[in-house]
């Protein structure tokens, strides 16, 4: 932060001396001395660093003034916030697991966050992700499990009664101090083809051989499965 200060002794000659320091509040009672800057400066800068100990909080530039050919002594505050270094998803290591599924398929998704802030440890982190269907229409979120090394995973599914399509994938990291990170991805969601488990002909197994006569019917029996209950038809 970098800073100026302007110190007028007009209309008449003062003989002023000042001290600069950082402050937290502006209440001479609660307040806690961070650091002092110097006296007499009329432009100084210093670092948000770990003596700032909360982000997102106002701290003051106090100048304690005082005229020393009358003793008088005053107090002036300018405010500024630190703010909060955000949480950062890392885009290259979200990774769908397949990269492409069907309806009732697990899918796990694993990403890597980080955060600058010296303050914000692992734990701090909360990382959900809401599913958007191709319709528009928005699933409740997922908070993912925090392996606690900046990692993130869940493992989730698309329902048998969702459509089909491209589904977006909204990510968001937040930290302690609410600072958050989004980033959305983009999941391919299929359908499940129908499983023939087995079949017979003519009431004999498929496994057994089949002897006709010449002119008799051939009658085909199939047990098919479809995940999804899917209604649909044969066709030889």
């Amino acid at each position: 932060l970098y800073a100026e200060l302007i110190v007028s002794n007009e209309p008449q000659p003062y003989d002023f001396d000042w001290n600069i320091t950082i402050v937290d509040n502006v209440n001479e009672t609660l307040q806690n001395n961070i650091f002092d800057v110097g006296n007499n400066l009329g432009q100084f800068s210093f670092e948000i660093d770990d003596r700032f100990n909360h982000t997102n909080k106002i701290y003051y530039i106090k100048i304690n003034m005082s005229d020393t050919s009358y003793n008088i002594k005053a107090a002036a505050y300018f405010p500024f916030k630190a703010l909060n270094s955000l949480p950062e998803i890392n885009v290259s290591t979200i990774i769908f697991s397949p990269s492409t599924i069907k309806r009732a398929e697990d899918c796990t998704l694993t990403l890597n966050v980080t955060d600058v802030d010296i303050y914000t440890l692992p734990e701090n982190i909360t990382v959900s992700m809401t599913i958007q269907l191709p319709t528009g229409e928005l699933e409740s979120p997922i908070e993912l499990t925090n392996n606690n090394n900046w990692s993130f995973t869940t493992t989730f599914s698309i329902g048998i009664n969702k459509p089909i399509g491209k589904y977006q994938i909204i990510i968001e990291a937040e930290d302690q101090y609410n600072g958050i990170d989004s980033y959305t991805a983009s999941l391919n969601v299929g359908n499940n083809a129908p499983e023939i488990q087995s079949y017979s002909v003519n009431g004999l197994s498929m496994n057994q051989s089949v002897s006709v006569n010449y002119g008799e019917d051939l009658i085909f029996t199939f047990d098919v499965s479809d995940v999804e209950n899917t209604k649909g038809e044969f066709r030889p």
